[in-house]
């Protein structure tokens, strides 16, 4: 499973870890996520994230960064 990135705000989905702050169960992947679901850190609908490997990134993330 890929994780998905906010394009709003660059909060990442990790479907390994699920959403906890809106009942999303860890392995449930992007895909999966209910048409109401929303970014947790800013609110965009899910319309707004792109795969992760497809959004331009310039290397300033590293895997401590929260939003991993």
């Amino acid at each position: 499973m890929e994780k998905w990135e906010c394009t709003v705000c660059a909060w990442i989905y990790d479907p390994q870890k699920g959403d906890p702050t809106q009942g999303i169960e860890p392995g449930t992947s992007f895909e999966g996520l209910p048409d109401p679901w929303v970014c947790p850190e800013c609110g965009a609908p899910k319309a707004c994230s792109k795969r992760w490997d497809e959004v331009p990134h310039c290397g300033w993330r590293n895997q401590g960064d929260h939003r991993h």
